[in-house]
């Protein structure tokens, strides 16, 4: 609480000014913010063209010029500016269980240096399976420009980050994340504009959902010498990345189909007579045994976790479980009773039934459970 309004301005000019760019600084979503005398250190901005071939009727991409000067102290220094596009032809292998997939594609580069390619850092290549193999498909100038553009066909394996709560029904983001790996000595890179953003693939087992491209930035804070000095600094990163949903038609099908059978089995062993109460405990259990069998033979992520498919096995698990063994007690407290638990098990299965689907339903469309772009 601030007794006074100048009290107030003097603690809100403190505050901004100990956001200084070295002990602290912010990222927003467009710029950074690092204050000294109330006013901002970071002030970039960028020069820009509108190609002529991006045009469409009332849209109007816009990408950098090939020289950008930005403030250094009180000097102007010029960078350089390197163009990348990334053309996906096939997307392969997405292991949720180590966070890895694989893609081929084109990469093209726009860029002033001999050797564009090794400019440029994969911040997301793949540790636990690496693969990354280059072919140079054709380099030239265009129109006696200084820069030169290049195309290259990649093979790679990139890290992502698995969201596997939702197996078989979940959404997965992958991503490619690149950057000038010096932007001193290379200057700074172009990210794909939305006009040429890939969004048609071919990926087997998956559905594409959304297309993104920006920036993400990260403030990182180091510590630096024997005296640890404290360091703030913001690491940029290019970003090309895709939603995907899993098409899970022949999962649910290896899955839905024995379960289901399983399931009337459970449900026929209540309308079996009192006499027949041996033939109704061999049904649950067998029905009880397959289930297991078949949770084995499922196919689940690695590191296991509890996902949406071990939910539908410890339903049916319960039920099943629940169903033996009041059929056995009951059995053992005579046919009256017997037939009474055996009328209210015959509505309480299809509502647990009713249950699970609803339940199932909603923790699919939970949006805590998608995948967060960055």
């Amino acid at each position: 609480m601030f007794s006074t309004k100048e009290q107030f301005l003097e603690d809100m000019r403190n505050a901004l000014n100990s956001i200084d760019g070295e002990s602290d600084i912010f990222i927003g979503k467009k710029a950074i913010f690092a204050f000294k005398d109330n006013v901002n250190l970071h002030k970039l901005n960028y020069l820009g063209q509108f190609p002529q071939s991006l045009q469409t009727p009332h849209l109007y991409p816009e990408i950098f010029y090939p020289k950008q000067f930005f403030p250094e102290g009180e000097d102007i220094k010029e960078f350089s500016v390197n163009f990348v596009y990334i053309d996906i032809l096939r997307v392969t292998n997405i292991d949720i269980g180590e966070g890895t997939w694989g893609c081929d594609f084109y990469m093209d580069i726009v860029s002033p240096h001999e050797n564009p390619l090794e400019v440029i850092n994969f911040n997301n290549l793949s540790s636990v399976n690496p693969k990354f193999e280059v072919k140079p498909i054709w380099q030239e100038h265009i129109d006696e420009e200084e820069e030169k553009s290049s195309r290259y066909y990649i093979m790679a394996n990139f890290d992502f980050v698995p969201l596997a709560d939702n197996y078989p029904f979940d959404w997965q983001h992958i991503y490619i994340s690149y950057s000038v790996s010096d932007k001193n000595k290379y200057g700074i890179i172009q990210p794909i504009t939305e006009s040429l953003l890939d969004r048609e693939f071919k990926i087997d087992g998956w559905q594409l959902k959304e297309s993104t491209t920006g920036v993400l930035r990260k403030k990182e804070v180091t510590h630096k010498g024997t005296n640890l000095v404290k360091k703030v600094e913001v690491r940029e990163d290019a970003r090309v990345g895709w939603t995907l949903a899993r098409t899970n038609s022949v999962t649910i099908m290896k899955i839905g189909i024995p379960l289901s059978f399983l399931l009337f089995l459970n449900y026929f062993s209540l309308f079996r007579d009192f006499g027949d109460i041996v033939s109704s405990i061999g049904f649950l259990a067998t029905a009880f045994l397959s289930g297991i069998a078949l949770y084995f033979s499922t196919e689940r992520p690695q590191p296991l976790q509890m996902t949406t498919v071990d939910l539908i096995f410890l339903w049916y698990y319960v039920l099943t479980g629940i169903t033996l063994i009041v059929t056995s007690v009951t059995s053992l407290l005579g046919e009256k009773i017997f037939l009474i638990t055996m009328t209210g098990l015959k509505f309480v299965v299809p509502i647990g039934f009713i249950s699970i689907c609803i339940f199932i339903f909603k923790r699919v469309k939970s949006n805590r459970l998608k995948p967060r772009i960055n």
